[in-house]
């Protein structure tokens, strides 16, 4: 076999398996945060040729359109129900682990796409779709981005670097569509143009301007014609945590996907500093410093977003989701070049348990805990069930629990909007 059809086949290979095992931990219903509820709405409200609104009328503020264009797809395809929302995010997560294959077999010389590395790819995967959130999609844009900046700083004539930069600020334009905290990926040109020091001065200049326009007009069109208010409070003082709190979340969501806080810190610094010890003057290393740069850039610049505006949910778990799975995955890309056999199955070990032994946990149960509140009041309200359908007269009587499996939630464009969702 060759090289190349081995790469495609573990690509595909991972991408099925995490699909598959999607589909199972999904196989009861999906959890809705408060995002969630914004991205449903207003997919339901694009389909019904409403706009970008909630159900009660009032447009959808701070939540990029994309993510629901793309549910409104598939309810336009399969109808508005528990199931489609499932089918959405099973297929998000079998293309988003099969590119991300492709990207570290591309990126990652001399490295090699292990077994491992896909059993850790597949468990991390399905974790990080277990509720309906954007993030499915930006983990499918961010693998491009990276893979067009690593061959944007490798580029040899003007033609080529140009063309490179506009392709990577049309993804990065997809990525501020789907969330606006993904304008810290921006980091990954600018990083692109400043290692490549066979453009001149003038071109990497040209470079960044280009890719300031391309990847801003889309988000600013679509802004400006929705009509709505994308930008959160911003200045100092704003934020919502202090500076201190904000790097302990960090910590604690890097460590969290290797083993339980506060171990779970100390664990991620060894692998990562065996992962940068690795990193030898060897040229075919090189694009790995480039995704540590971009790692190192991308948490510097989001940290600073976080501190000069006001983001309610904390900086961790899928804000930086890309950083612990760059990580784990590099090093077992190069952990067959560790000459001694117990620090090959002590990384293998630290770096695929916790990930594994939780995916297998919410295969059993059939979904995953909920996070910011105990299971039965989230049940309640939050856990969508994996068939419902939609009651046209959901705007018709006031919000009350009712006897025929309708359900009322609180939702961030409302005190409370009846969601008309009926189990079956």
């Amino acid at each position: 076999m060759t090289p190349r059809a081995r790469t495609l086949s573990l690509a595909l290979g991972t991408g099925i398996a995490a699909a598959a095992l999607h589909l199972v931990i999904l196989r009861n219903g999906i959890w809705f945060t408060p995002d969630s509820w914004a991205y449903w709405e207003g997919s339901v409200s694009i389909l019904r040729g409403e706009g970008y609104q909630w159900f009660h009328g009032s447009p959808v503020q701070r939540w990029p359109p994309l993510f629901s264009c793309y549910l409104a797809a598939w309810q336009w395809l399969l109808g508005v129900s528990g199931e489609t929302l499932r089918v959405a995010m099973v297929v998000s997560t079998g293309v988003g682990a099969t590119i991300w294959v492709v990207f570290l077999s591309a990126t990652m010389r001399p490295g090699r796409v292990t077994a491992w590395c896909c059993v850790f790819l597949i468990a991390m995967f399905a974790q990080v779709t277990r509720h309906l959130m954007a993030e499915s999609l930006t983990m499918i844009f961010l693998p491009v981005l990276l893979l067009l900046s690593v061959h944007a700083s490798e580029a040899s004539t003007r033609p080529r670097f140009m063309t490179l930069s506009l392709l990577a600020a049309l993804v990065c334009a997809m990525l501020l569509l789907t969330k606006l905290v993904c304008a810290s990926f921006a980091c990954a040109v600018v990083v692109s143009s400043v290692l490549n020091r066979s453009m001149g001065r003038g071109t990497r200049v040209a470079a960044c301007a280009l890719f300031a326009i391309v990847a801003l007009a889309p988000a600013l069109i679509a802004k400006f014609t929705l009509a709505t208010e994308w930008i959160y409070p911003v200045g100092v003082g704003v934020a919502k945590h202090g500076p201190v709190e904000y790097l302990f979340q960090i910590a604690r969501g890097f460590g969290d996907r290797f083993a339980p806080a506060p171990l779970g810190v100390v664990v991620w610094l060894f692998v990562a500093a065996v992962g940068v010890s690795r990193l030898t003057p060897d040229p075919g290393r090189a694009r790995v410093r480039i995704c540590v740069a971009f790692c190192v850039l991308t948490t510097i610049v989001m940290y600073a977003m976080f501190n000069l505006t006001w983001i309610f949910a904390e900086l961790k778990g899928r804000f930086l989701y890309f950083v612990p799975l760059l990580t784990g995955a590099t090093i077992l890309m190069v952990v067959h070049t560790i000459a001694n056999t117990r620090l090959r199955a002590v990384l293998i070990v630290l770096i695929v348990a916790l990930p594994v032994g939780k995916t297998i946990k919410y295969v059993i149960k059939g979904r995953a805990p909920a996070t910011t509140m105990s299971d039965e009041k989230a049940l309640e309200s939050h856990f969508i069930r994996a068939r419902f359908t939609i009651d046209p007269s959901y705007t018709a009587s006031p919000p009350r629990l009712r006897d025929d499996g309708k359900l009322l939630v609180s939702t961030p464009g409302a005190d409370w909007v009846e969601t008309q969702m009926r189990a079956k």
